[in-house]
């Protein structure tokens, strides 16, 4: 999504915040829920972790889901910024 041109980023940068909105509501993520009815334990991002190697707990799992919505909505806001010098000297 940082990789978008800004014209459209400016639109839609506000699309992380919602997906983290829906965890909060909701419960947790879509994707692990529907990985979980499909009768598979934890996270969908512990799966994946695991298969390379790394284990982790469900809690560190959240943790690193929102660090990563986080640095995207950050790094998205500051590229639109930057494209309409919102930061003039």
């Amino acid at each position: 999504m940082v990789l978008w041109p800004s014209r459209i980023l400016r639109y839609t940068f506000f699309l992380p915040l919602l997906l983290g909105i829906n965890w909060l509501v909701f419960d947790g993520c879509f994707f692990t829920k529907y990985h979980q009815s499909h009768g598979k334990d934890g996270d969908l991002t512990q799966e994946l972790l695991a298969s390379v190697g790394v284990n982790i707990s469900n809690k560190t799992a959240y943790r690193l889901n929102y660090i990563g919505l986080i640095i995207v909505i950050v790094l998205c806001a500051l590229k639109v910024m930057l494209h309409y010098k919102v930061f003039k000297k």
